[in-house]
């Protein structure tokens, strides 16, 4: 027996210790028995959690039935239901089809007013399994409408490459009690590997359904969570202020290692909405996180106690770095060079220096370490697990550091698309990272939820960082860079899209303007001219991900004031201007462009003042044919309806606007 497997053996018999898989909760009390009694959060609404971890409807929220869990077209049946002792978390499990074993782990967060969901398939059989998974969600009332995040209407399968939550918005208060709300649902992560599709029943029935495929003894992961909101306003500020909660870091916080990694429909990137997460860097090591400090060993062995340092320093590849060890989350040492992850989010990999390292066993007994030996030492969490307040995004460099960076007016990010070069500012950026699949390219997000395949320039960039000064990082080395996004407030403006929303070819997507004064569709009867801001929608009939822009798509466009046009566009490429930059997009590679408000013409804004003053007409028939043909117009008079709203003082002119407004919004 060598020495290092000695000295592990030796600690083990001090210690007491016997290797093996963690039980679950890792922590907390134990289990009771679950006892099923509707809860209400710190918003005033209530979960009713079922024997199966349905959400009943108690006549207290919208929910007929929420989330109803089936199997390969069964319903989920909980065996056996245990719970926490505060009641605020179900633990459901059974077998299904003798084959597939289902845990079922639903949280309430009383603060945050949320309901956690994680769904867990294990196949226990001998040969593999394919199945669709779904989760279904019916209302007591039909809902006035049901859109994504992004904004787009939800009908059968219409979940865009960007889209991650559903948002079903109530009627109006029609006398009912209670007042109904808005059912929030975070579904995916737009990097997920497993993507859902959507059926949406006339507003009142959301089935969620995702497609699984397991190995014998494999197992996978699903991860939901809803929300009920009583929203004043439903513009994308207030949206996205209520989604913060789903999408936050802290709702996978409390999982293991091992419950994160098998999480099939969010990764760690998507799931945080930006924030910093110590997790995704500790989940690497393949050790879990306890009350004290813990010292792993191989894949099996795991010590635990209290480890110290004197002083400790590492020579990156950009230049040396003293770290104080409270400031340290975990180290990882070896002959040939170590790794640091801090608290706050960054990693530092170089040659590893640590004075006195020691760590004693919760026995007492003290271990000397060696940096050049030292497998991986995993500390307990403190307050200090949080990103520095002056960092504006990570750095992430393909010889493993992970560096902390400040806001600089200056930055710009030289970005070569297919269609031109994009440069982007720091207030513009929300972040990048590798193609999936490929070491070639990086995919870019904005702010205003523009996302683009690109490679970056080869220059080098210039960052002040936290650790090491300003330094000069060239764009091969850079791997990803993560925007750290603070909580938003009341007083900040939430970006959005500008002009239209161009939905490409590979799940990309631009806002920008069409940058021609028309649009040419080609019919049987000749060229028909479409000014590109009168079109409501244009979408690729042919709805093919991988097009050329040597072929010709037909495309249908539905116009703001009526009507719909269909053909193939004269136009080979479309020139959209974004970011100050005119890209060039061969049209083979627009999948849906979406015009969020018309622009109407001088001529047309005549005429529909003339038959805003004729709803006041004396003459009834003209008062009913202005509204007719206001209505036929519909949001290409809205700006005009409102002013009048706001404006006029006839009890019937305001009846035939709030009516026409009303219209226009349903």
């Amino acid at each position: 027996m060598n020495a290092r497997l000695f000295l592990t053996w030796v600690a083990l018999v001090l210690a007491g210790a016997t290797p093996g898989p963690a039980q679950k909760p890792a922590t907390g009390p134990a289990l009771v028995t679950a006892n099923y009694a509707p809860i209400t959060d710190s918003l005033g609404f209530v979960w009713d959690v079922g024997q199966y971890g349905n959400i009943g409807g108690n006549g207290t929220n919208n929910y007929s039935s929420g989330f109803v869990l089936q199997i390969q077209g069964n319903q989920f049946s909980a065996q056996q239901g245990m719970m926490t002792p505060d009641g605020t978390e179900y633990f459901l499990s059974n077998t299904m089809n003798n084959s597939i074993a289902v845990t079922r782990r639903i949280k309430i967060d009383v603060k945050n007013g949320t309901c956690r969901f994680v769904e867990t398939l294990r196949n226990i059989g001998p040969a593999a399994a394919s199945f669709p998974m779904t989760l279904q969600t019916s209302y007591n009332n039909r809902m006035q409408s049901t859109l994504t995040d992004t904004g787009t209407a939800v009908t059968n399968n219409q979940f865009g490459p960007k889209d991650s939550a559903l948002i079903s918005l109530p009627m109006a208060n029609q006398g009912q009690s209670p007042k109904p709300c808005a059912m929030l649902w975070m579904v995916a992560s737009a990097d997920g590997k497993v993507r859902p599709t959507i059926q949406n029943a006339s507003n009142s029935r959301l089935t969620v359904s995702y497609p699984v495929t397991l190995a014998p003894g494999a197992s996978v992961s699903f991860v939901h969570v809803a929300a009920q909101r009583s929203l004043a306003t439903t513009d994308a500020k207030a949206l996205a202020k209520a989604l913060a909660p789903l999408k936050s870091g802290r709702i996978t916080a409390d999982l293991t290692a091992k419950e994160r990694k098998a999480v099939v429909n969010f990764r760690a990137s998507g799931m945080v909405g930006g924030e910093v997460v110590l997790s995704a860097l500790l989940d690497q090591l393949d050790v879990e996180r306890a009350a004290t400090d813990v010292l792993a060993i191989g894949k099996d062995t795991r010590l635990r106690g209290t480890a110290s340092c004197a002083a400790l320093e590492i020579e990156t590849r950009r230049g040396p770095a003293k770290v104080p060890f409270e400031k340290i989350a975990a180290l990882i040492g070896g002959a040939g060079g170590g790794r640091v992850l801090l608290r706050d989010g960054q990693a530092l990999s170089g040659r590893l220096t640590a004075g006195g390292l020691k760590f004693t066993l919760t026995t007492g007994t003290t271990m000397e370490l060696n940096a050049g030996s030292l497998d991986r030492l995993v500390l307990r969490a403190t307050a200090e697990d949080k990103a520095p307040a002056s960092a504006w995004a990570f750095v992430e460099t393909t010889d493993g550091d992970r560096l902390a960076v400040k806001m600089d007016p200056s930055f710009r990010l030289r970005v070569h698309t297919a269609w031109g070069l994009r440069e982007i500012a720091a207030e513009e950026l929300a972040g990048c990272g590798p193609m999936e699949g490929t070491p070639f390219g990086s995919f870019v997000t904005l702010k205003d939820g523009s996302g683009f395949i690109g490679l970056l320039d080869g220059r080098e960039v210039s960052f002040e960082t936290a650790l090491l000064g300003r330094k000069n990082i060239p764009t091969s080395t850079i791997q990803r860079i993560v925007v750290v996004r603070p909580k938003t407030t009341d007083d900040e403006p939430e970006r959005t899209l500008e002009g239209a929303r161009v939905t490409l070819a590979g799940g990309q997507m631009l806002g920008g303007q069409i940058d021609l004064a028309e649009l040419h569709f080609l019919s049987p009867t000749g060229l028909i001219p479409v000014p590109p801001n009168l079109l409501r929608t244009l979408r690729n009939l042919d709805d093919k991900d991988d097009r050329g822009a040597e072929q010709a798509p037909v495309f249908t466009g539905e116009l703001w004031g009526g009507g719909s046009v269909t053909g193939v566009l004269r136009e080979v490429v479309l020139p959209v201007r974004a970011g100050g930059k005119l890209l060039q997009v061969p049209v083979g590679q627009i999948m849906e462009v979406v015009v969020p408000s018309p622009v109407t013409p001088d001529g047309l804004r005549e005429k529909i003042a003339v038959l805003v003053r004729d709803l006041g007409h004396t003459d009834w028939e003209k008062r009913e044919a202005a509204s007719r043909e206001l209505g036929e117009l519909g949001a290409m008079a809205r700006v005009q309806l409102e002013e009048t709203k706001k404006q006029t003082t006839d009890a019937e002119v305001r009846r035939r606007v709030e009516a026409l407004l009303e219209a226009i919004a349903g």
